[in-house]
Formats: C-alpha cells, structure tokens, sequence
C-alpha cells in the first residue's frame, strides 16, 4: 500500500512540467471535481472587509476596545473616590503619577464622562 502512494507520488512529480501540480496533473476523476469545485467556489474567498476582517482591522478594534474598557474603570475609579485621584490610583492599583498618563490619554477628564 505505501510502495504504490510512493509510486503515484513520485509519478506525479515526474510528470510536472514547473513546480506546481494543476488540475491537469490529477486523475481524471478528480479534474471533474476540481472543476466543478472551482466553478462554485470564489479564487479569493477572503476580500478584506467583506468575507473575513483583516488582521489590522480585529487589531484596530482591540485596542479601541481596551481603550473603552480602560476609560471607563477610570471614570468608575474616579467616581467612587469622589474623583481623588490619589485615591482612585489606589483603588486601581496604580501610582498617582500613572493614573495622571492614563488621564492624558484621553485629553481630558471630562472626555470620561461621555
């Protein structure tokens, strides 16, 4: 059973005119399925935006995301100290000096509240 995989391998292989195998390269029973397969089936099944998202759009969404999520566990930290941010930073576990980063990320304190 392996000798004759082997030797259908290795029949192919001597039958390939480039480096690729085509359809023309398989038995004929499986040349009706690939054609029928690639009359059905689009080339590039995925157009960026349209089938599947791209790598750089689910990135781009993440970290608007984390952003969001990091905003509003300051808003709420703020809240709960009575917006002392000495406070706040501890409850967040942070220094007071990252919470003010934090802040300027997002320009200013009010844009915490939308």
């Amino acid at each position: 059973m392996v000798a004759t995989e082997e030797f259908r391998e290795e029949r192919t292989l001597n039958c390939l005119s480039g480096h690729e195998i085509d359809v023309q390269h398989l038995p004929e029973h499986l040349q009706m399925k690939a054609s029928i397969s690639s009359i059905s089936k689009p080339k590039n099944p995925t157009v960026p935006g349209l089938i599947a998202p791209s790598v750089e759009a689910s990135t781009d969404l993440y970290k608007k995301m984390m952003l969001e999520a990091e905003k509003q566990a300051i808003a709420a930290a703020l809240r709960a100290a009575g917006d002392n941010r000495t406070i706040a930073a501890k409850m967040m576990g942070i220094s007071r000096s990252q919470l003010y980063k934090k802040l300027s990320k997002f320009q200013s304190p009010a844009s915490l509240e939308e």
